[in-house]
């Protein structure tokens, strides 16, 4: 089946190409975020208060960072995926649970949707909330 000519099908690969450029450029920021670190250790305690507090800031930094790339690498599988590529799928992560909402076009894409994540090291967890049409989400 060619798709050449099909509206819907330039559609869906303009969305792709557009997806995949906007996943290629977070990646590239969390990349540099996740790379800065600050490696210096004041000598007095109130600096030594603060550094800690820096060091719990920057925690919850890396910690973000990962959430963000486990999200960008989840919606570049989905992005590579033929049945799920077309779905408007929105995934959320937060300490490594990932959180997947939208259509799925039967249960078996949307049990693979589940497996993409699931595969994906840093996932702790899956909450697939993928609906299919004529409700078979089970």
């Amino acid at each position: 089946m060619s798709c050449s000519a099909s509206l819907p099908c330039r559609r869906a690969r303009t969305s792709r190409c557009a997806r995949l450029a906007f996943l290629l450029a977070a990646l590239a920021l969390c990349t540099g975020l996740a790379a800065c670190q600050r490696a210096d250790v004041p000598a007095n305690p109130e600096a030594a208060a603060g550094a800690a507090a820096d060091q719990r800031s920057s925690d919850i930094d890396r910690a973000a960072a990962r959430d963000m790339q486990i999200t960008i690498l989840m919606n570049k599988r989905l992005a590579a995926d033929e049945e799920l590529s077309a779905m408007k799928i929105d995934v959320e992560t937060h300490d490594g649970e990932v959180l997947l909402r939208g259509p799925a076009p039967d249960p078996v894409a949307r049990e693979r949707a589940g497996e993409l994540a699931r595969g994906i090291a840093g996932v702790r967890a899956v909450d697939n909330r993928l609906s299919v049409p004529g409700g078979a989400a089970r």
